[in-house]
């Protein structure tokens, strides 16, 4: 990465599609033109602000799980970065470490969520006991701190099975009762905090709308009458379908033939609601949950796929979260956070990671798409297997 560039970009903006001329100066947009500016990328092209990515995790590789690795984060960040994501909103961590990152050059900005709250015995995560969670998600919060996440679902500790993959099903109970998720949502919010929570089971979205929750995660049993309960409470979801090819290999390994069952039909559910949402205007907002194997343009692309039209799927995982967080996207003197395309990702979403040029705060960003482990369903399960959980989270 050298310094901050300064000069000139013509383009097609998305998802809007309008033309559009803007200059970087100081690692910010002007549409003041400046004098002898040279062009940055050929004329024309297609312009997004920078990638978000709403749920990724910064500290787990697949290869590896369990304690937070400090080693492991600058590069999954730079990966990250080189696949056009800028801003990367960390829902996965054991440990309050993440807090103390030092941002670098090349970096997404990170917005980190401290230690996740989970109630059950878990292979990833420490658990937190019903009497202690309103402490630790208070005081974790902090300058760099501003979200929680709490697991509300989670798979009974025995229905799981440590050769397999995480046993998700509809029937997952709650992790803490609902009177507690409640009073953790209060008392966050009380010191302008924010909570995202998992929640594959219908129950759980339930639960976490009624404790009033900013975002839900997954949130594969949400109904449409749950939507008009999230646009009234100004919820945001994160729906993560990208992750439901490779569950669903793993449902195929581990013989777990009722899992499909479950799965395809969240599926079908989903070719109605996430339309709906979008009809509702609830924020729908893209995220990998298990980069690099998932990116955001799988992501982008399944839910394409499941009904939500290519230039509003485009959206979120650029306008729609950045709007979310209070990010600023293209206005005059915001930062200069940029993806440009010479064809248009929203034709091939699959093009979406794969920007020609990158800018990050003005820096230009050596653009490289996301190298892809082993599929799920070719990686033998065992006892120290990062693929037997990764895709729950």
């Amino acid at each position: 990465m050298t310094g901050q560039t300064s000069g000139r970009i013509q383009a097609t903006v998305l998802p809007s599609g309008e033309p559009l001329t803007l200059w970087l100066v100081d690692g910010h947009i002007t549409y003041t033109p400046q004098e002898d500016a040279v062009g940055l990328v050929p004329t024309g092209g297609y312009l997004l602000p920078g990638l978000v990515d709403m749920h990724g995790h910064a500290n787990f590789t697949m290869e590896e799980i369990g304690p937070d690795n400090s080693s492991l984060v600058a590069d999954n960040l730079r990966a990250h970065a080189a696949a056009g994501t800028t801003v990367l909103r960390d829902l996965g961590s054991s440990s309050q470490e993440l807090a103390l990152h030092t941002p670098r050059l090349a970096e997404p900005r990170l917005i980190p969520a401290g230690q996740a709250l989970i109630g059950v015995e878990n292979p990833c995560f420490p658990v937190t006991p019903p009497e202690k969670t309103i402490e630790l998600a208070v005081s974790q919060l902090g300058p760099t701190v501003r979200w929680v996440k709490i697991f509300t679902d989670w798979p009974a500790p025995e229905t799981e099975d440590p050769s397999k993959s995480s046993h998700f099903l509809e029937e997952n109970p709650l992790t803490y009762p609902i009177e507690l998720l409640c009073e953790i949502v209060d008392k966050v919010h009380a010191q302008g905090g924010r909570v995202a929570s998992h929640a594959f089971t219908s129950a759980g979205a339930q639960a976490s709308i009624l404790a009033g929750v900013d975002t839900i995660e997954h949130g594969w049993g949400i109904d449409v009458p749950m939507l008009n309960q999230m646009v009234e409470k100004g919820i945001g979801w994160v729906p993560l379908v990208g992750i439901a090819p490779p569950m669903l290999q793993l449902a195929d390994r581990d013989q777990r033939p009722h899992q499909r069952l479950w799965i395809e039909g969240c599926l079908d559910r989903l070719t109605s609601t996430l339309p709906a949402a979008l009809k509702r205007s609830v924020p729908v907002m893209a995220g990998t949950d298990w980069f690099p194997f998932i990116s955001l343009a799988e992501d982008v692309a399944m839910m394409i796929k499941l009904g939500v039209p290519p230039s509003r799927a485009i959206a979120t995982a650029s306008t729609t979260p950045r709007e979310f967080l209070g990010l600023s996207c293209l206005e005059e003197g915001s930062r200069a956070d940029l993806c440009w395309y010479p064809v248009d990702p929203s034709q091939d979403p699959r093009a979406l990671v794969e920007p020609s040029a990158i800018w990050l705060d003005g820096f230009p960003v050596s653009p490289s798409p996301p190298e892809e482990p082993t599929p799920p369903d070719q990686r033998p399960p065992g006892e120290h297997s990062a693929l037997q959980h990764f895709p729950s989270y």
